[in-house]
């Protein structure tokens, strides 16, 4: 009995031996995934920023992978282990700048034709509003979830997306931050460096820009409350754009804004 009762004793040292060294070898890990983010977005987005984690009380904060500089959806590059092209992974290089190719396309490896002619299909929204339009449906459906509740929110490239949604039905209220602000075509000659005035567009083809991609067009549809969230000297969503497109919706609208900033914002006004 004795020779048993030390075998167990030895076994229950050496399990307890074995646990804490496994717990000394494995901490804790927080693996911090953000999808349809730039770096340059972190800090804006989130309430600790990514150069404080350290000081929060983590032992370290490695990035692992940045793809883009801008906003890019992360799957692509999560599941392929490929970086995906400036600007995410479907090419909007072209016709319309960085707002995406509206004309068809003959390049093989960045094909984003679906019509043959100059056409809002061709460009990088359309895809990306359909998906969010089935994640609205599937967010609906879901037991947890008030359909009756449903919002959008989204920043930069996303808040041009959350304005597209935003005239969704099923919407209730939107939140877009410095993007989706109409005036693409239009120059605006007094803040530097601003992604206005794009593509150079004329007669029938500025027409379907303005009817099918300027943030414009979206704001006159608004059915639901709106917040939209700018700084004075943003390049993508100047704060003067902003207020004209506020101006066209018939809806509760509020805007938010902060100052001497581009494309970020305070706490106080985010």
């Amino acid at each position: 009995m004795k020779l048993i009762h030390l075998h167990v004793s030895l076994a229950l040292f050496f399990i307890s031996l074995a646990s804490q060294l496994v717990a000394a070898e494995r901490p804790n890990i927080i693996y911090i995934l953000a999808d349809d983010m730039g770096y340059g977005d972190v800090q804006v987005l989130t309430s600790l920023p990514a150069n404080q984690l350290p000081k929060s009380g983590l032992s370290s904060a490695t990035p692992v992978l940045i793809h883009t500089i801008v906003v890019a959806p992360s799957p692509r590059e999560l599941l392929s282990g490929f970086p995906a092209p400036i600007g995410g992974a479907i090419q909007h290089q072209g016709a319309l700048g960085p707002y995406g190719n509206l004309k068809p396309t003959n390049d093989t490896e960045f094909n984003n034709t679906i019509d043959d002619v100059f056409s809002p299909r061709n460009n990088f929204y359309f895809p990306r509003q359909i998906s969010s339009r089935r994640i609205i449906t599937f967010l609906s459906q879901q037991p947890q979830v008030n359909p009756e509740a449903i919002g959008v929110t989204g920043h930069s490239t996303g808040g041009a997306l959350a304005t597209q949604v935003s005239i969704d039905p099923r919407i209730k209220a939107a939140v877009p931050s410095m993007g989706g602000a109409g005036g693409l075509y239009l120059e605006h000659p007094h803040l530097t460096g601003n992604v206005r005035n794009q593509g150079n567009f004329k007669g029938d083809d500025l027409e379907i820009v303005k009817a099918t991609v300027d943030g414009y067009a979206y704001y006159k549809k608004m059915h639901a409350p709106v917040l939209a969230v700018s700084c004075t000297n943003d390049f993508n969503a100047p704060d003067w754009n902003f207020i004209q497109s506020l101006k066209l919706a018939t809806v509760d609208k509020r805007f938010s804004c902060a100052a001497n900033l581009s494309h970020k914002s305070l706490p106080e006004v985010a």
